[in-house]
């Protein structure tokens, strides 16, 4: 498969949400924290070499957007940069799934017990070893896992 054409800039090691809307995987072969980040050739699943995937976003009263999700081994999720109108802030989460807002990189000033972001759900466009990565983020931080409701 072609690389996907870059047409865009990526500033403070996060592509614009342009680019995030239209390609889902990325990759940053640098040492160095997200300082060159590109999209990946592999666009049709989240493989090994995935460092970031792009995910729908549900806030409550399912307003939506999306986010880029940061990976490491076997698909699991360490943070996300959520993109919000033209704004976008970062959250972390630990090895006891945990989730704290980045207070670096939080220019609308998010908290996690903040009702109108709270609780977040997230599902990743493209599958890891044949499932999409998802969860939610409860108010107060604790993560957890989202299960799709089927009728």
């Amino acid at each position: 498969m072609a690389r996907p054409k870059r047409n865009f800039t990526v500033v403070a090691g996060i592509p614009p949400k342009a680019a995030v809307e239209h390609i889902s995987n990325w990759i940053d072969e640098s040492d160095q924290i997200e300082a060159q980040i590109r999209p990946q050739r592999q666009q049709s699943v989240i493989d090994d070499d995935t460092r970031f995937s792009t995910a729908d976003v549900w806030f409550p009263g399912e307003r939506s957007t999306v986010a880029l999700l940061k990976l490491i081994q076997q698909g699991r999720v360490i943070a996300m940069d959520v993109f919000e109108n033209d704004v976008v802030w970062r959250l972390h989460r630990n090895v006891k799934n945990t989730w704290w807002v980045d207070r670096h990189r939080n220019p609308l000033s998010v908290t996690l017990n903040d009702s109108v972001r709270f609780p977040l759900r997230y599902c990743s466009r493209l599958k890891y070893d044949r499932r999409p990565l998802l969860g939610i983020i409860n108010p107060g931080g604790a993560g957890g896992e989202w299960v799709f409701e089927t009728d």
